[in-house]
């Protein structure tokens, strides 16, 4: 469901949730714990697996949701390292909102935003809302190679300290 893994000194986390990536409570408490755990990593990249980055809910009105995806965004947002986002298909409504938590975002396709008006890869760079377009076949490559180059001694990140 979500994959932590070390590459050239960042931490990487795949999200890899059947169907879309859908954020549910599940997911959202494992990229908080996630986060807890690669505790002062100067860079972090997450990415979705498959064609979307990550998507919303199927019920997000329950209480409990909204308290895991309240956790996780936290945990984004106030990760002491430099947090990308790699966005690699669709990320709209909490898949955004967790995108949108990242200080910077590469996108390679799909559609991002709120669903009843979501932007184009060309649209969302266009207005700053993403940094900059990447292959899909080179998103990661290059949101690891951006996170070395954002985040001061990068290559000293050791997972779990």
């Amino acid at each position: 469901m979500l994959d932590i893994e070390e590459r050239q000194g960042v931490a990487v986390l795949h999200m890899r949730r059947f169907g879309f990536n859908r954020l549910d409570v599940e997911l959202l408490r494992r990229i908080t714990a996630a986060f807890e755990f690669v505790g002062a990593s100067r860079g972090v990249v997450l990415i979705g697996h498959g064609s979307k980055f990550a998507v919303g809910p199927a019920n997000p009105r329950a209480d409990e949701l909204a308290l895991a995806q309240h956790a996780a965004l936290s945990a984004v947002r106030t990760h002491p390292g430099f947090v990308i986002a790699a966005i690699n298909g669709d990320a709209l409504d909490a898949g955004f909102d967790l995108a949108a938590a990242a200080e910077t975002r590469l996108m390679s396709r799909g559609l991002i935003g709120n669903s009843s008006e979501p932007l184009t890869v060309a649209e969302a760079a266009a207005i700053g809302l993403v940094e900059r377009s990447a292959g899909p076949a080179s998103l990661l490559d290059e949101a690891i190679e951006r996170a070395q180059l954002l985040a001061p001694h990068s290559a000293n990140v050791t997972l779990g300290q």
